[in-house]
């Protein structure tokens, strides 16, 4: 499913950091393993579907149906956690197409906050809408949110602050 995708390239980036000076053939095989990760989760025919859990074994995976639900193209948990990774790929690399990427996904994140006029009487505030067409709000499942939508909005605060898209 697509948040274990966008996980695996944030850790094999961050791997590649961390090895770097104490293996650096582990840290470009992990760092290879990142871009090849960024590449498939980036190309265009890249399939949003619902993602369906295998049939084998044919009992207890039909919940991760539901777990997955909020994942699809321009939602907030794919936008968080696309934010998340290209952060990763960004400190890995120092690439710009990477911190470009994650202010693009934070934008767009960003644009599925809830919005009222202040949080006495909007206490929802904190609050993002699965995607722009929907009235739902998106879930926090496990490490979905949690480690992704609010870090990952903090970090880029923190990596760029003084980015030109920075507003």
């Amino acid at each position: 499913p697509a948040p274990a995708q966008w996980q695996t390239i944030r850790f094999n980036a961050l791997a590649s950091r961390l090895f770097q000076s104490s293996d650096p053939d582990l840290a470009q095989v992990s760092l290879d393993a990142a871009q090849r990760g960024w590449d498939y989760m980036t190309r265009p025919d890249r399939d949003f579907s619902a993602y369906q859990a295998t049939k084998i074994p044919p009992l207890g995976h039909g919940g991760l149906n539901s777990m997955y639900i909020g994942f699809t193209e321009d939602s907030a948990l794919e936008n968080a956690h696309r934010l998340c990774a290209a952060l990763a790929m960004y400190r890995a690399t120092d690439a710009g197409q990477f911190l470009d990427e994650a202010v693009s996904s934070a934008r767009a994140l960003c644009a599925l906050q809830l919005r009222g006029a202040d949080e006495k009487s909007s206490p929802d505030l904190a609050s993002f809408r699965v995607s722009a067409t929907s009235p739902m709000l998106a879930n926090s499942f496990f490490y979905y949110w949690q480690t992704s939508g609010p870090i990952g909005l903090v970090e880029l605060l923190k990596t760029a602050p003084e980015h030109s898209s920075a507003d």
